[in-house]
């Protein structure tokens, strides 16, 4: 995974995905208004390669970050408000 840089992503991976896109996902700014971004496609299309480089970026620009699958994170849920802790859950993440 260590690899997995912004800078060695093959942008034609995927269709309709510029590097102004990339640049203004990277910078993190969409992060200042509580927004999210979710990644999908199909197999072998760079998405993990992607959402590991931007991950890395908001790292080192001291961001925090939550690296998960959509299955996982809805398991999490579940379980939070299965146990009272949703907002708790919410709120820490």
């Amino acid at each position: 995974m260590c690899n997995k840089l912004l800078s060695n992503f093959d942008i034609k991976s995927i269709p309709g995905l510029s590097s102004t896109k990339i640049q203004y996902l990277a910078q993190g700014e969409f992060m200042d208004r509580y927004e999210n971004i979710l990644i999908f496609g199909n197999p072998g299309t760079g998405k993990s390669h992607l959402s590991i480089g931007l991950a890395r970026e908001w790292c080192l620009a001291g961001r925090r970050v939550l690296y998960t699958t959509a299955a996982n994170l809805v398991q999490q849920l579940l379980e939070a408000k299965l146990s009272l802790k949703l907002k708790q859950i919410i709120l820490t993440t």
